[in-house]
């Protein structure tokens, strides 16, 4: 199996080296019985290296080599073949296999919509079982499939992705992780593709605000690495698309504005001046929410900043509405003002309410009810109102003028009887 494998390859590169280039060999398509000759050789070979490990390290190159051979083979059936026996050996072979994982996921840009698409399958299988480490180059080929021309291959690579985040934990995020190499491979490329496969990774990040801060630093420090020319240009404007795609929050804003001579030199370009214009109208928004003024006076100083270096001056609408130093200074200091008013009016209506306070309290004290009187108090008022005199003090006395009265109507009485 391994000799018409290997005569099958050597021969189809033979044939499409000539001159002529309509030579005959067995990757052929339409090749008749030498095609399915090299099919049934491609499935026998991996099937041998399931079950022995040192014939899978001695003919695994046979197989790595017809999956990525689509500019020398023709056969769609072979590679799909070697495909679907890649994914077997990294199950049953997975130390064997590590080695050649970049050629494997270098089949994820073949030609043909069927290769494509078994690759896929393949990779996803060994990835969410954790049977092969997903790094380098495959993982932006990988990414590549969210813009494929196939609609069936942009849904199955979302779903790949998808079913990767739901992995995560509260400390690890393997998108995350992949970010990085994403980024920083796709970024010199097509801005189309870099925006739209970024904007859809970005939202299994943006839930986390750790993760947005260290990932805003990497990306300053990818834009500061840059040098000054055309390719260049094209790769800052991707990386601060991909700033402006991130969720802005306090220590993020801090970051930006204490990394500023890292990208200030990519201020010059319109585009990224007007991305990061973008990013300072989210932050101005949060400041207006929040009303830190801590935070307020980092966000003052970083649109200076930004205002010296030529964002948000001129006329050009598309660079994003930003307050000069002077309109921004005046701003704050009217809400301060307004801040200041609502804390004295607070201030005038707890004292009012102290004032209405006490003033209830004396009232009720005016109102309160005279003790409750005794007998001996009700029967001295009773003398003073008989006498018709309110002056005499002298309760004795009082009470034994009575007793006299008494006495003497009671003689007067007797006297009258007799």
């Amino acid at each position: 199996a391994a000799e018409v494998v290997e005569r099958g390859l050597t021969s189809s590169s033979s044939s499409s080296s000539s001159r002529g280039g309509g030579g005959e060999g067995p990757c052929r398509q339409g090749g008749g019985g030498a095609s399915e000759l090299l099919r049934a050789a491609t499935l026998a070979l991996a099937k041998f290296s399931c079950v022995s490990r040192s014939f899978c390290e001695g003919h695994l190159a046979l197989l790595v080599t017809t999956l990525a051979s689509s500019s020398k083979c023709g056969d769609v059936a072979a590679r799909v073949n070697a495909a679907v026996a890649l994914s077997d050996l990294a199950a049953r072979q997975p130390n064997s296999v590590e080695p050649w994982t970049d050629h494997v996921y270098a089949a994820l840009g073949d030609p043909d919509v069927r290769v494509r698409g078994n690759v896929l399958a393949a990779v996803s299988r060994v990835a969410l079982n954790d049977l092969v480490k997903l790094k380098g180059a495959g993982v932006a080929s990988l990414a590549r499939l969210v813009v494929d021309s196939e609609p069936r291959l942009r849904r199955a690579a979302k779903a790949f992705f998808a079913d990767l985040h739901r992995k995560a934990t509260a400390k690890y995020s393997p998108v995350y992780n992949l970010l990085p190499d994403v980024v920083s491979r796709l970024a010199a490329g097509d801005a189309a593709v870099f925006e739209k496969v970024v904007a859809f990774l970005l939202t299994f990040v943006n839930d986390k605000d750790k993760h947005v801060d260290l990932l805003a630093e990497k990306l300053v420090h990818r834009i500061a690495a840059l040098r000054a020319d055309d390719d260049s240009a094209v790769a800052s404007r991707n990386l601060a698309f991909a700033l402006s795609k991130l969720a802005v929050n306090d220590k993020f804003v801090r970051n930006l504005a204490a990394l500023f001579p890292h990208y200030k030199h990519a201020l010059a370009d319109d585009t990224t001046a007007a991305l990061f214009a973008k990013i300072l109208a989210k932050a101005t928004h949060l400041r207006d929410s929040r009303g830190d003024e801590d935070f307020a006076d980092v966000l003052q100083d970083w649109t200076n900043k930004l205002y010296d270096a030529g964002v948000g001056r001129g006329d050009d609408h598309s660079r994003g509405s930003v307050l000069p130093p002077g309109g921004a200074k005046k701003k704050n200091n009217k809400e301060q003002q307004s801040r200041r008013r609502k804390e004295s009016l607070r201030r005038k209506e707890t004292c009012l309410r102290g004032k209405e306070s006490l003033a209830s309290r004396t009232a009720t004290r005016t109102t309160r009810k005279p003790p409750p009187r005794t007998a001996r108090s009700e029967k001295t008022t009773t003398q003073k109102r008989r006498s018709g005199s309110g002056d005499n003090d002298d309760d004795d006395a009082d009470f034994f003028d009575h007793e006299s009265i008494t006495i003497d109507k009671e003689n007067h009485r007797g006297s009258m009887l007799a």
